[in-house]
């Protein structure tokens, strides 16, 4: 199984939980920076430790939103995990959205079907 790193703006946070537990029910690792087992902890250097996360993962799902777009920090996940060689997992969560830098990959679309969880296909998570 793979480590997957989920990549999300605040805002969205309740899609980025849904998308960690599906990951995480399919056996995967996953870091979600908010979340209270996997994520960073109170008191913790919170830029620190997502550089860390991005370089312990193997894929990073991307939730795309137009707060996603907005998203200063989102953007350098991005750039840092394909500086890293680290698998990019678009995942549109709002109609017509789409980031610059994963415009040349496949993006899965959740908003055709919510309650669908995207990664039970055929996606390999790892490198």
């Amino acid at each position: 199984m793979a480590r997957v790193f989920v990549s999300h703006a605040s805002v969205d946070l309740t899609v980025a939980g849904e998308v960690h537990a599906w990951l995480v029910d399919a056996g995967h690792e996953v870091f979600l920076d908010r979340d209270l087992r996997d994520g960073i902890a109170v008191g913790e250097q919170w830029e620190k430790q997502l550089y860390e996360r991005l370089h312990w993962a193997d894929a990073v799902v991307c939730v795309l939103t137009s707060a996603y777009l907005a998203s200063t920090w989102c953007t350098a996940e991005v750039g840092s995990a394909r500086s890293l060689g680290s698998r990019l997992l678009p995942l549109r969560a709002e109609p017509g959205v789409a980031h610059p830098l994963l415009r040349s990959l496949q993006h899965t679309d959740l908003t055709q079907d919510p309650a669908v969880c995207p990664f039970t296909g055929p996606v390999e998570l790892g490198r």
